[in-house]
């Protein structure tokens, strides 16, 4: 299932991505208890997390990349790039657009 990461800088859309949200989960396994954002995506809704979440996000995405397969971690580092860029901009919100 493909998901929509879009990242929102007061009310405007700045930057964004999609990927197949399935390779997510299996890579977060029997591990999803160490990943609690990460695991709130419903791929199938829309969750959105404001700045104060974006610094944990970004930590999530760069530790589940470090035993990622080679397709997914260019995307969790991208992702963890966008939730950086969220924590710098202030006033930013990422939203997972499930199908």
């Amino acid at each position: 299932m493909a998901i929509t990461i879009e990242l929102w800088v007061e009310e405007r859309l700045v930057a964004g991505t999609e990927h197949w949200w399935d390779d997510v989960e299996a890579a977060l396994g029997s591990e999803s208890a160490n990943y609690p954002l990460l695991s709130a995506v419903d791929p199938y809704g829309e969750v959105r997390l404001q700045e104060p979440y974006m610094g944990d996000l970004s930590k999530e995405c760069r530790a589940l990349a470090v035993d990622a397969s080679s397709r997914l971690q260019p995307f969790l580092l991208q992702l963890a790039d966008l939730a950086d860029s969220g924590v710098r901009t202030g006033h930013a919100e990422i939203r997972f657009i499930g199908d």
